[in-house]
C-alpha cells in the first residue's frame, strides 16, 4: 500500500470514528428520552426507555444485535463495508456510554419535553449528514443498512427500499404502544425517518448529479460544436430511423451540469426540426467537467 492510499485509508477510519462520536452525541442529548427514531436504533431506544435510561441498554443492544448481521455481510457480501460498519457501531456504543455516565438526563429530558421537535429537526438533519457522509466511504451506521446488503444478497428481486419502509413502519407503530399510546411518538419518528434519508440521500448524491439530454436531429454537427463551445462539454453521435416516415436521423447524446439546462436549450431554439428529452442522472463516474 502506498503513501497515498494509506493516507485515505487512515483518514476514512478517523473521519467514520469522528462521525460516531458525533451520532452519540446526538442520540445522548437530541434523541434518546425525547422520541424513537427509525430502525434498529429505534428499537435500542425503546428498550432503553422500558428499562430505564441509566441501564446503558442502548450501547449494550447495538452492539450484540450488529455483530451477527457484519458478521454475516463479512462472510457473504462485501469485507470492508462490514468491518466499517461496526467499527462504527462500536465507537457509537462506546462513546454513547461514556456521555450517559457524565450526562444528567433526567434535566435533560424535563428540558426538552418543552419543545420536542427541535430535537427532532436537529437530530435529522445531523443524522443525515452521518449517515450521507458515512455511506461515502463504504461503511454504514448498522442495522437495517447491513440488513439491507443482506437482503440484496439473498433475495435480489426484493426492492430494499420497501422492505426497510416496512421495519421503519413497524418501529413507528410499536413506539405508540411502548412510549405509552403516544400518536405524537409515532410522528415524530415519520418525521426523522423522512428527513434523514432526505438528507442522507442527497449527500450521498452531492454534486454528482446531472442533466442527460438526448436530441433526435438532423444538425448533429452544428449542435454539438455548439455545446463543445459554449458550454465546454462534448457530445456522443449515433444514427436513428423514425419509425413512422422511416427518415433517418442522428441520436446526440451529452451530460450536461443542471445550471446549463438554460443555455443549451438556446442552443436547441436555434433548430426548430430538433426534438430533445432530458433526463436526471444521480451520478457521474469518471472525468466530467463540473466547472463549466
Amino acid at each position: 500500500m502506498d503513501r497515498r492510499k494509506t493516507a485515505v485509508f487512515v483518514y476514512d477510519y478517523v473521519v467514520i470514528v469522528l462521525l460516531g462520536i458525533v451520532d452519540a452525541f446526538n442520540f445522548s442529548i437530541l434523541i434518546i428520552g425525547n422520541f424513537v427514531p427509525m430502525g434498529m436504533n429505534g428499537i435500542a431506544v425503546m428498550i432503553q426507555y422500558v428499562v430505564g435510561s441509566e441501564s446503558g441498554w442502548f450501547s449494550w443492544f447495538s452492539l450484540i444485535v450488529n455483530l451477527p448481521l457484519c458478521i454475516l455481510a463479512f462472510i457473504f457480501v462485501d469485507k470492508q463495508f462490514a468491518f466499517r460498519s461496526y467499527v462504527y457501531v462500536l465507537t457509537l456504543s462506546v462513546a454513547y456510554f461514556i456521555l450517559s455516565r457524565f450526562t444528567d438526563v433526567s434535566v435533560k429530558y424535563a428540558y426538552h419535553s418543552q419543545n420536542v421537535l427541535l430535537p427532532v429537526l436537529a437530530s435529522s438533519v445531523l443524522s443525515g449528514v452521518i449517515y450521507g457522509l458515512v455511506f461515502k466511504r463504504n461503511a454504514s451506521t448498522g442495522g437495517m443498512d447491513v440488513v439491507g446488503k443482506l437482503v440484496a444478497y439473498l433475495k435480489p428481486q426484493l426492492n430494499f427500499i420497501w422492505v426497510s419502509f416496512s421495519f421503519s413502519a413497524i418501529v413507528a407503530v410499536a413506539s405508540y404502544f411502548v412510549m405509552g399510546n403516544d400518536v405524537e411518538q409515532v410522528i415524530l419518528c415519520i418525521i426523522f425517518t423522512f428527513l434523514s434519508s432526505f438528507i442522507g440521500n442527497s449527500i450521498l448524491k452531492g454534486t454528482r448529479s446531472a442533466l442527460k439530454i438526448e436530441v433526435v436531429t438532423v444538425h448533429a454537427q452544428e449542435i454539438s460544436q455548439l455545446i463543445i463551445d459554449k458550454l465546454h462539454h462534448t457530445a456522443t453521435v449515433t444514427k436513428a430511423q423514425g419509425m413512422y416516415k422511416h427518415a433517418e436521423y442522428d441520436l446526440l447524446i451529452c451530460v450536461i451540469n443542471k445550471r446549463q439546462l438554460y443555455d443549451l436549450e438556446q442552443i436547441l431554439k436555434q433548430f426548430p426540426d430538433t426534438f430533445a428529452y432530458i433526463i436526471q442522472v444521480n451520478s457521474t463516474v469518471g472525468l466530467f467537467n463540473r466547472g463549466s
